[in-house]
């Protein structure tokens, strides 16, 4: 016989933390099914991890992603929480991953719960994550929040690389120009200028404009490269204030072409959060909190933030969102009919699925926008630089004429 100490749910869910004696791991599992216990973990007494603190280390979305959806298998199929982080610890190859869930299942041999264990990680689980977590521990229905936690990242890592796709070609195309420019002025028209000098006629306009643009740049680069770098360092330390963000994130907002990607982006990731948080139990005041937390954009957290205070005084959440003139009539629509007809979360997630949608559709369109405009702009580019060399030599053969 050995002693074995556990951690499970009781029937009404609530945590039940002890110790029993048994044979064997499994006639101790059997001895707490019969209790009616869900067991969270369960092992023999001596020997345990030793915590590994790694607070500030990083994973990526995807490798959570997989982390997330191998556990909901595993705590769907009947494994104790804690056997599965083992399994889980053993067979990643994140190295930082692994780290992560070392440190984790220590906490949770040393009597912690789940989610206080993901709160020491806040790099690697959001507050999403972990709240999510909490309720499913406490419901009972932790394999059900996990799925859709990972049906949530799913949603969230796809968009992430729609934005991508949708900004990679006109910044390769952008960062081509502006080195293909440095080039030509440095080096191709400083070889042009004793030829012009010679010809002693009047030079054009666009000859003109070159010239001055490579004259600044050859003779004042040093100091050119300075101002670039104070700039772009002026720019990143006001960006990392409230304030700059909050005004960098509204222009871009306003943005003609990607300023309504981005609203339906933030409306697609909160009504996903509140749907998600609304369905597993979350007070809602505390789901629009954390809404907010989880939103990237200062502008919608500030919004999200007076429609919980609207909330807080008694206000519905349609209520407070027809004031923001930051969510669509039709979302404010669908979500008052959920309020009234006690199907809110099914109404947040039709407003996200129909936001995802159209934001799949709208980096397509955007892409092919996009690639006309880069074309075009290309073209203007290149015929100035062209007209720059060709039309004094032009001139000059027409004077030898």
């Amino acid at each position: 016989m050995g002693q074995f100490s556990y951690r499970a749910l009781n029937k009404t869910g609530e945590l039940v933390v002890g110790n029993l004696e048994a044979g064997s791991k499994k006639e101790a599992a059997s001895r707490l099914s019969k209790l009616n216990y869900t067991p969270l973990s369960l092992r023999k007494k001596g020997g345990m991890f030793q915590p590994n603190f790694s607070f500030k280390l990083k994973v990526k979305p995807n490798n959570i992603l997989i982390f997330t959806k191998q556990l909901h298998s595993l705590i769907k199929a009947g494994v104790p929480l804690l056997e599965a982080l083992h399994s889980l610890h053993e067979q990643t190859i994140d190295e930082n991953l692994q780290k992560v869930l070392k440190s984790v299942t220590a906490e949770i041999e040393m009597g912690s719960s789940f989610s206080n264990a993901l709160k020491k990680h806040p790099n690697v689980f959001s507050v999403l994550y972990t709240n999510s977590i909490q309720i499913g521990e406490v419901s009972g229905n932790l394999d059900s929040v996990l799925y859709e936690i990972s049906l949530f990242m799913a949603d969230d890592i796809k968009m992430k690389q729609n934005i991508k796709k949708a900004t990679r070609y006109p910044m390769m195309v952008m960062i081509a120009l502006v080195l293909a420019f440095v080039v030509f002025i440095t080096f191709v028209i400083p070889k042009f200028i004793p030829i012009f000098e010679k010809g002693g006629q009047e030079l054009p306009m666009p000859t003109l404009i070159i010239l001055g643009i490579s004259n600044v740049v050859t003779g004042y680069w040093l100091p050119i490269i300075g101002l670039i770098g104070l700039t772009i360092f002026g720019y990143a330390s006001f960006y990392n204030t409230p304030k700059g963000k909050l005004f960098t994130h509204y222009y871009m907002l306003e943005a003609q072409i990607y300023g309504q990607l981005l609203r339906k982006i933030s409306i697609q990731r909160f009504s996903r959060t509140m749907a998600l948080l609304n369905k597993s139990g979350i007070p809602l005041v505390q789901a629009i909190e954390i809404g907010g937390n989880v939103e990237t954009n200062e502008v919608y957290k500030e919004e999200i933030s007076k429609i919980q205070q609207q909330i807080e005084k008694g206000v519905s959440i349609a209520g407070a969102m027809k004031k923001s003139k930051y969510f669509p009539a039709l979302m404010v629509h669908m979500i008052a009919v959920g309020e009234k007809s006690g199907t809110l979360d099914d109404m947040l997630y039709e407003v996200s699925e129909f936001n995802n949608s159209e934001i799949d559709q709208m980096v397509e369109n955007l892409t092919s926008l996009i690639e006309p405009i880069v074309t075009v702009f290309l073209g203007i580019m290149v015929l100035i630089l062209a007209l720059s060399i060709f039309l004094p030599m032009w001139n000059m053969l027409s004077f030898m004429k």
